[in-house]
């Protein structure tokens, strides 16, 4: 009977974890880039920015169905564009919505990626503040986000669109602080979320109420020596993360997501099935370092190519790096306990640590193979 719920936990972890991946395939693939500039006579110019992967969800590119999205039928497309566009994202100026419209169609790339850069006009009220809301790609991905960079007479400000905030206003003066609070929150959901990244975590933190022994492992001695294990492994994962989030979101080393995705997902079915080898338990630390650093250009593709101003590049980047270090500390407060008060069960060690640890490899491989599969399609 123990047997068999053992293999019925472990199959409940497997499929929920496989049912992960499927949300979370496409990792950062899933972010657009709206900029408007306010007009001192009502008018709004500016541009939406839109992955071409994205986009054939809601709009079909590809309309002789031969795995190609041509330039032809981009244009072909260009008022089904254009129809999906304003009925998914609207403006409003004071208590009057604006006539916002699609000028045209264009060419660009972020992280990497093919978008298609549509240029916008509006024309609104002469005053009262901005509110821009969004229900754009929320059907298909709940977790897409709308990028906000709005130029207005205060300054330059940032935000952020997203089914469980789908409204930004425009606030009364352009505030640094405002947008650091605005992305601690982007942060933190960015973590919740990316159930890659969850992984990830949890691969690292599994072991930690265990240690390697001839044969196996054994319940580690203490439960300072449990919490020891936990803060040196998230500190070498933050501090590299952090690292490599700067680098890349100032611009100072250049990523993309069809380099960085895959690893990410490999970085899950290694550090998984190291969990497998108790000798191998020495490794865990600068695992968790390097590893880190491949996750930390991860977090900066959601990142780039925003906010001209470097006061608030710093802002944003500050933001959500606490945001990510406060929800990466829920996780670990949340997993802890479980795990101190489990080390001491053989059945953690022999059954549900490497279970759990299998079944973290396993979704790993699914994500893997997707976005290679996604990568090698375009």
């Amino acid at each position: 009977m123990s047997r068999l719920r053992s293999f019925l936990a472990w199959l409940c972890v497997m499929l929920a974890l496989t049912a992960f991946s499927e949300v979370s395939g496409a990792h950062e693939a899933s972010t657009s880039y709206l900029r408007l500039t306010l007009g001192a006579d009502g008018t709004v110019g500016g541009s939406l920015d839109v992955g071409v992967f994205d986009l054939s969800w809601s709009v079909p590119l590809d309309a002789d169905r031969d795995g190609r999205v041509l330039w032809r039928e981009v244009l072909a497309a260009q008022p089904s564009i254009a129809e999906f566009v304003t009925r998914n994202i609207t403006l409003q100026r004071g208590a009057l919505r604006c006539a916002l419209r699609v000028t045209d169609v264009l060419v660009t790339r972020h992280v990497g990626e093919p978008y298609l850069s549509l240029p916008l006009a509006a024309q609104c009220p002469a005053s009262g503040l901005l509110k821009v809301h969004s229900t754009l790609f929320f059907s298909e991905d709940s977790g897409h986000r709308t990028l906000l960079e709005v130029n207005g007479p205060s300054g330059i400000m940032n935000g952020f669109l997203a089914q469980r905030a789908p409204e930004w206003t425009q606030p009364r003066n352009s505030s640094v602080w405002l947008t650091f609070l605005d992305f601690i929150v982007q942060g933190m959901w960015h973590v919740w979320t990316g159930y890659d990244h969850l992984a990830f975590l949890l691969s690292l933190l599994l072991p930690c109420a265990l240690r390697a022994a001839e044969g196996g492992w054994r319940p580690a001695d203490s439960l300072r020596s449990v919490l020891r294990d936990l803060l040196h492994l998230v500190t070498a994962f933050t501090v590299a993360h952090s690292i490599t989030l700067a680098l890349a979101t100032l611009h100072l080393v250049t990523v993309t997501a069809r380099t960085i995705e895959p690893l990410i997902a490999a970085t899950i079915v290694i550090s998984a099935l190291f969990n497998l080898v108790p000798r191998l338990s020495k490794l865990r630390l600068p695992l968790a370092f390097s590893f880190g650093l491949i996750h930390g250009f991860g977090f900066a593709l959601a990142l780039s190519e925003l906010a001209p101003l470097r006061g608030h590049l710093v802002a944003l980047l500050a933001g959500f790096n606490i945001g990510v270090e406060l929800a990466q500390l829920s996780v670990v407060l949340l997993v802890a306990p479980v795990l101190v008060l489990g080390r001491h069960s053989p059945l953690y060690a022999t059954r549900w640590m490497p279970a759990a640890s299998v079944a973290v490899a396993c979704s790993g491989c699914v994500w893997l193979f997707a976005r290679l599969g996604l990568w090698a399609s375009y």
